[in-house]
Parts: structure tokens; sequence; C-alpha cells
């Protein structure tokens, strides 16, 4: 197995209710601890027990835990095992669907102006409001066919 007693693992993010994840279903009481950091207290059958819940969570149901950068002022610090949302690495308005947006531009080594186009697009359903990103998208899309145009 992955992991020990005693480690910290992340619940990943983009977990499905009721997905089959190795030999368990991930379940409507697991969905609390979506993107928290936690620890392993024990093992089962091909997968943990987490500090705090019932339920078995199979390697593919975490991930390992990250440290993050403390943008207050010191240097590094781990991520806080009490907030639900990692805000910083891995906000959930840029991470449904299965891959990070960020991923995405990366992999089409996508300019600015259409990096943010994509940007507004993905999070449009899932962050503030819908109208006004999908017309950020349009406005970053004309300036990159304006710029187009004038070459």
């Amino acid at each position: 197995m992955k992991y020990k007693v005693g480690d910290k693992v992340r619940v990943r993010n983009d977990l499905v209710t009721h997905h089959l994840y190795g030999m368990y279903h991930f379940a409507p009481s697991m969905e609390i601890n979506l993107g928290r950091h936690l620890v392993i207290v024990g093992k089962a059958e091909d997968g943990y027990i987490i500090d705090g819940t019932n339920d078995i969570y199979t390697e593919e149901m975490l991930e390992p835990f990250m440290m993050a950068i403390d943008y207050s002022g010191s240097s590094v610090h781990e991520a806080a095992t009490d907030t639900k949302e990692d805000l910083i690495n891995n906000p959930k308005h840029y991470t449904t669907g299965g891959i990070e947006t960020i991923d995405f531009i990366e992999a089409k080594n996508l300019n600015f102006r259409l990096a943010n186009a994509v940007k507004y697009l993905t999070r449009a359903e899932h962050k503030g409001s819908k109208l006004s990103d999908l017309k950020k998208a349009i406005w970053y899309i004309q300036r990159e066919i304006d710029k187009s145009e004038t070459k």
C-alpha cells in the first residue's frame, strides 16, 4: 500500500459520489472531506481509514500531502487541515471536470489572451457571475481576433 498510518494525505477534489475508486465507492458521507488534508489512522483491506471518519478511502481517492506557500510573510507551512477548499493550490472553480484549467492552458501553450478566455469559460458555471465571466471570455477572444487581423 502506498500510504502508512500517520501519513498526511489530501482527499482529491474531483471525486464523484457513488463512483467506484478501486474496491470502494465514494460515498455521500465522504463529500465533506473533498480537498481536505487529513491523517491516515488505520488500514483496511485495499483502503485507509482517515482521522475523524468511519469511511474507507482508497489510494485512488487520495493524493500526497502538499506543502503550501504562506503568503502572509513566512516561507512555507503545512496547509490547514480544517479547510474544505484549497483556494491557493486547487480552487474548485478551476478543478472541475478532472483537469485543472492551468494544466490545459500550459499543455496547449496558449498566449495570455486565449488563456484568460479559457479561464473565464471554465469557471463561468462555478464562480461569481456566469454572464460576467462569459462576457470577459468574449472580450479576450475579440482582442485575440483584433491582434490576428492586424498581422
